[in-house]
């Protein structure tokens, strides 16, 4: 008897795991399978699994929460250059206050280069949270913001980055209840595929001395592997592929590395005789003419 084997299921992508569950179904369907009421009660607990596959295994929308985060780190990027821009226009302003109190807030800010100026989450979220943590710690900082009337735009830069730390709260909730449904559906699933398996394996062994039944039951094996092979050969050769490409990787970078090593000195030995052959190679050769005429004369 050929057994069957599903463990590589656990390493499928979703959509191949469903398609692959699928395709077990629409074969055991459609093909004059095996009368027995043990295969027929564990294919049967198959079918439930596959309306569940809809919600949790398929491609799903971005969470709402994170689309909002995009728009919201947009607006709060314009308040950060709206701030920065502000603060260096008084550098250059004509009432030496200005400029006292914007060189007090610039201090602080020229040490945040310009990636803290482009849309991002955690990037961004550092810069609001020093500044608010300077404002609380250095009374000249604060101050200097309420005299150039900055305080509105640090009010507005607070609000929105507490509405985008609760989306992202609230994205990862999501995300983490997204992952245990996941998993526990492919669980359930994968669990009954392998009960169907079994079911077959104990069938046959059971009806050893019933020729027509085998004959039945090695058809119904042969088209499960058949389903089988079309995902598990796909799978390992890729698996395959992605293993070559890191062996081919870790070797080219050895060699780099072994190119770059200092040599060490050649023995005494080895340098005569490579000066040797290159004064031998340097010496002018005799023709065979030359030869010729030497032997004559003699």
């Amino acid at each position: 008897m050929q057994r069957l084997h599903v463990s590589f299921m656990r390493d499928l992508k979703n959509i191949d795991f469903e398609g692959l569950y699928k395709n077990i179904i629409l074969m055991m369907e459609n093909q004059q399978h095996v009368d027995d009421p043990i295969i027929q009660m564990a294919f049967d607990r198959l079918k439930p699994h596959v309306p569940k596959f809809n919600d949790a295994l398929r491609t799903r929308m971005r969470n709402e929460y994170s689309v909002e985060n995009d728009d919201l780190t947009k607006t709060r990027t314009e308040y950060l250059i709206s701030l920065r821009r502000r603060v260096k226009s008084y550098l250059l302003s004509h009432l030496p206050q200005d400029r006292i109190a914007a060189k007090n807030i610039y201090i602080v800010l020229k040490r945040y280069d310009k990636t803290y100026y482009v849309p991002s989450i955690t990037t961004q979220s550092q810069l609001v949270y020093d500044l608010f943590s300077y404002m609380r710690e250095d009374e000249k900082f604060k101050e200097s913001f309420t005299f150039l009337k900055l305080n509105p735009l640090m009010d507005a830069i607070e609000k929105i980055s507490n509405e985008i730390l609760k989306n992202s709260v609230q994205c990862t909730n999501d995300n983490v209840e997204r992952k245990n449904k996941t998993e526990g559906v492919r669980e359930a699933a994968y669990r009954d595929i392998k009960y169907f398996v079994k079911a077959i394996h104990f069938t046959y062994e059971s009806n050893l001395d019933d020729e027509e039944k085998i004959a039945k039951l090695d058809r119904l094996i042969w088209l499960v592997n058949d389903v089988l092979k079309q995902f598990r050969t796909p799978m390992r050769a890729q698996t395959t592929k992605s293993k070559n490409s890191k062996a081919k990787k870790e070797a080219a970078d050895k060699l780099v590395i072994s190119q770059q090593e200092p040599q060490g000195d050649l023995p005494l030995d080895d340098v005569e005789a490579k000066l040797k052959a290159k004064s031998d190679e340097a010496k002018p050769q005799k023709s065979e003419d030359s030869e010729t005429n030497d032997s004559t004369d003699q």
